[in-house]
């Protein structure tokens, strides 16, 4: 328990590697966890969206700019995967889309996700910084604008899972030591 106690103190200082690649390990270690988010990545999977004029807008002008707002998330070439992608941030705390942008009207092409243990948090500023090394002591790391990227942060669900996980993980190392020991007697004498 003290190294996660360690992993979330340094994550307080917006040192995330450490603890992000921990939720990372946890999350494709346990199966529970695993149905959990897939169950919010289906859910998130299975919605339709469409844009809507606010009732007090221009309708010539309202209309115009659902067109070109309709064009621009359809020529979003990964735009249903950045959204699962986003979606996770409600368990690791936060994910990182950076943009990329094609030739025609400067519009985003892609968001392409930038692992979570590559950044760390400059503070109080809370300015995202990469991290290419994903070294945990790195600071400050290379600045990015922030216009440069699509951010969701969310206090994580892992944070509260990762110590339940720690403790299932322990009990069951325990139960493999006793077992491997002989501590425990057979059923049938």
């Amino acid at each position: 328990i003290s190294r996660i106690v360690a992993m979330e103190d340094q994550a307080i200082r917006g040192q995330y590697a450490d603890l992000q690649w921990f939720y990372e390990f946890m999350h494709h270690a346990d199966v529970v966890i695993q149905g959990a988010l897939a169950r919010r990545l289906a859910a998130i999977e299975s919605l339709d969206w469409e844009i809507k004029i606010a009732e007090n807008a221009d309708p010539v002008l309202g209309a115009e700019q659902a067109v070109l707002l309709r064009y621009a998330y359809d020529h979003i070439k990964n735009f249903r995967e950045a959204t699962k992608e986003l979606a996770k941030s409600l368990f690791f705390g936060y994910t990182i889309l950076e943009k990329e942008f094609s030739g025609y009207a400067n519009l985003i092409s892609r968001l392409v996700p930038i692992p979570r243990w590559q950044w760390i948090q400059s503070r109080p500023r809370n300015d995202w910084r990469y991290n290419a090394r994903a070294d945990s002591t790195c600071l400050p790391g290379e600045y990015v604008p922030r216009s440069d990227l699509v951010i969701a942060e969310f206090t994580p669900l892992f944070k509260a899972i990762s110590r339940h996980f720690f403790s299932k993980t322990l009990a069951m190392a325990d139960w493999d030591t006793a077992l491997r020991a002989g501590d425990i007697l057979s059923v049938h004498m």
